[in-house]
């Protein structure tokens, strides 16, 4: 079934991000290059700068046997509190479900997902050869979304970041973490882990590899979900980035494949 808005996906997208980027191909505040949130799914142990802004958003789709799962928005705004903090919230973003089946709409879903709220906070930058970089984000979904999308509960997760710089053009970062999410109404403990390698191309251009999971994926608790991705990174001068990566499932109860394209602007 062909969604309302998935034929004006392009526009919807691509309007947007030429607003974003437009001002920061001509000049930037700073030198230092953007690190995001964004693609991978392993959070950055670093934050925007005191005053500074960052928007991250995009649009993935996934496949899982005939069904179809698209999330449009993706929007994640970062705050910089001083040079060690930042506000995150997650503000918007819009879930459609097509079940593949033609002659049945029960398992067809659209509208809005749970908004999110929280908090990262470097625990130490300064480190000798060897020493990651560290950071301790804290936060939780909102029940504010439709109510075939969202949870009527609150999704709180807890992870450390770490991150290493290998080299001038190798870095590696991980998470750990645990949150306490809920599904169909039933509340349970689940255990995330990544490790995601980066590759420093050219200038502008960047790349990774990364392995994440949960564990359990879901409330039942008798499955883990784990999945390989891998993407690229384009840089339009220090403040600006778009985005695409694509990955698979390693187990039966992750997705087939996903394949994702995003932005990021600093302000």
């Amino acid at each position: 079934m062909t969604k309302p808005w998935s034929a004006s996906l392009p526009g919807l997208l691509l309007g947007p991000i030429a607003l974003l980027l437009g001002p920061a191909a001509a000049a930037s505040q700073e030198s230092e290059s953007l690190v995001t949130d964004r693609p991978d799914f392993t959070e950055s142990a670093s934050v925007p700068g005191d005053g500074r802004i960052q928007v991250e958003g995009g649009w993935t789709v996934e496949g899982d046997g005939e069904a179809r799962a698209h999330s449009l928005g993706e929007v994640l705004v970062r705050i910089g509190i001083g040079e060690r903090f930042e506000a995150r919230i997650e503000p918007l973003t819009w879930i459609s479900v097509d079940s593949g089946d033609e002659t049945v709409d029960a398992g067809d879903l659209d509208g809005l997902d749970d908004a999110g709220v929280g908090f990262k906070g470097m625990l130490f930058d300064a480190r000798p050869p060897g020493v990651p970089a560290a950071a301790l984000l804290v936060g939780t979904t909102i029940p504010t979304g439709d109510d075939e999308i969202g949870e009527e509960g609150w999704q709180p997760e807890a992870r450390l970041a770490f991150g290493w710089d290998l080299s001038e053009l190798w870095s590696l970062g991980a998470n750990l973490g645990w949150g306490r999410p809920e599904e169909g109404g039933e509340r349970f403990d689940q255990a995330l882990g990544s490790v995601a390698l980066g590759r420093a191309i050219s200038e502008r251009l960047g790349a990774f590899l990364e392995l994440y999971g949960l564990a359990p994926a879901g409330a039942d608790g008798d499955d883990d979900a784990a999945y390989l991705d891998g993407g690229i990174t384009l840089a339009f001068g220090p403040d600006a980035q778009l985005d695409a990566r694509a990955g698979a499932g390693l187990t039966d109860v992750a997705a087939d494949w996903f394949f994702g394209l995003g932005f990021a602007r600093r302000f």
